[in-house]
């Protein structure tokens, strides 16, 4: 990015990230790569657990590709890799229409799934959660109230800290 045009962005409207970071993050050459691999904690999975047996739901939240954050779900017991036991809804698109459609698959299926005495975990993409303010105020309540809130778990990947932000304050 040039500098005169790095310059004349306005950095305080926090409504334009997503423009900034396009600018920002094109005809990059990459000088050296590292890689940091974040272990999980000893124990985190029975420690999981044992909130799960409180009654407590998880909502992961994060900026990983969606493969690594269901992997990383399953290894720390926030999802379990049983079919029988818990079902996975997953949420990735862009298009408010197939979003609409998703909402009401997501819907009929924990719903389905919750009545069989199953547990559902909801895989959503950050693009897609930030899609859901674009839906009608019926269909985004209808996600929240019979999508997320119930299910015992839900992640949230792709995730950037607005989103993030977003998600806690849904949740509360």
């Amino acid at each position: 990015m040039p500098v005169d045009e790095f310059e004349s962005i306005d950095w305080s409207n926090n409504a334009n990230d997503e423009e900034i970071a396009v600018a920002c993050e094109k005809d990059l050459e990459v000088l050296g790569c590292t890689g940091v691999e974040d272990e999980l904690q000893e124990e985190i999975s029975d420690v999981i657990q044992d909130f799960r047996d409180a009654g407590i739901k998880f909502w992961m939240l994060t900026g990983d590709q969606g493969v690594t954050a269901k992997e990383i779900g399953y290894n720390c017991g926030v999802m379990s890799r049983d079919p029988n036991e818990c079902a996975l809804i997953e949420i990735d698109t862009v298009d408010v229409e197939e979003l609409k459609h998703h909402v009401k698959e997501a819907q009929d299926a924990s719903k389905q799934h919750i009545d069989a005495g199953r547990k559902t975990c909801v895989l959503i993409s950050g693009l897609s959660f930030e899609c859901t303010q674009r839906l009608d105020e019926e269909t985004r309540q209808n996600l929240l109230t019979n999508v997320l809130l119930p299910s015992s778990s839900v992640i949230l990947y792709r995730s950037s800290p607005k989103q993030k932000a977003t998600a806690v304050s849904l949740v509360k």
